[in-house]
């Protein structure tokens, strides 16, 4: 059980500093920073007047490391996101002036700045992998399976135009989809469409490029329009 991280993950939530919570607890800050730390414990009484002013259940009081962590981790990645569509820098330093976390916190889970890139873009990516691997599974031809993941695309554009624009986060998702996809990919398409191995590898740095260019605009054409702009790359290659 660790009912400090559960009492520092409601407050963060919540939106107050310990001040706050503590006016609204009727306790010290230096007591909120004690059970924060679990150098010391709040009673049952007060437990369940935390349960009851914040309207968490008595069991999510004493969830599990990880369970909380993902409270915390939620957070971290909204703040991303918000200081990204500011077209602010994305840094721990950043999200640390411009949110109730502090230094130490976000080092718990992050060891530097690149740490948090990646773990915004991998939480990013999680919904629109599951979409692409639902589209993989099925047996589609290449030019039907790009169509239908260009739509993906489409749906996900206002989070993927933020991964494509920001000027800390662009290369290291480029890297990422190039380093991710292709791997995913390239065994499939090479051994059940008979491509050349050294073509597909060029084909996929060509289209990576363009999808960057397509969802970079602040004008984001259609799926279709954009699927007919790029049609002639698979006939010079023979991808059908």
């Amino acid at each position: 059980m660790n009912i400090g991280k559960s009492i520092k993950s409601i407050r963060i939530i919540n939106g107050f500093t310990q001040e706050q919570f503590s006016e609204i607890l009727n306790y010290s800050c230096q007591t909120i920073s004690n059970w924060e730390r679990n150098i010391s414990f709040p009673s049952i009484t007060t437990i369940l007047d935390i349960s009851e002013k914040f309207d968490v259940p008595l069991d999510k009081m004493i969830l599990s490391n990880n369970e909380n962590d993902e409270f915390f981790k939620k957070k971290i990645f909204n703040r991303a996101i918000q200081l990204l569509k500011m077209n602010e820098s994305l840094s721990i330093k950043n999200i640390c002036k411009t949110s109730y976390f502090n230094i130490p916190e976000l080092l718990c889970f992050f060891k530097n700045d690149s740490e948090l890139f990646c773990f915004v873009i991998e939480e990013c990516d999680r919904n629109i992998e599951n979409k692409i691997m639902d589209i993989k599974s099925k047996d589609k031809c290449f030019k039907s399976f790009l169509l239908d993941l260009l739509k993906i695309l489409y749906c996900e554009r206002s989070i993927l135009h933020l991964l494509y624009t920001s000027s800390d986060l662009s290369s290291y998702w480029v890297n990422y989809i190039n380093r991710k996809y292709y791997k995913i990919y390239k065994d499939n398409f090479i051994k059940n469409h008979n491509f050349n191995e050294l073509d597909f590898s060029l084909f996929i740095t060509v289209l990576v490029d363009l999808i960057k260019n397509w969802l970079s605009s602040e004008n984001i054409v259609s799926p279709r329009r954009f699927y007919l702009s790029i049609c002639h790359i698979f006939n010079k290659n023979n991808f059908n």
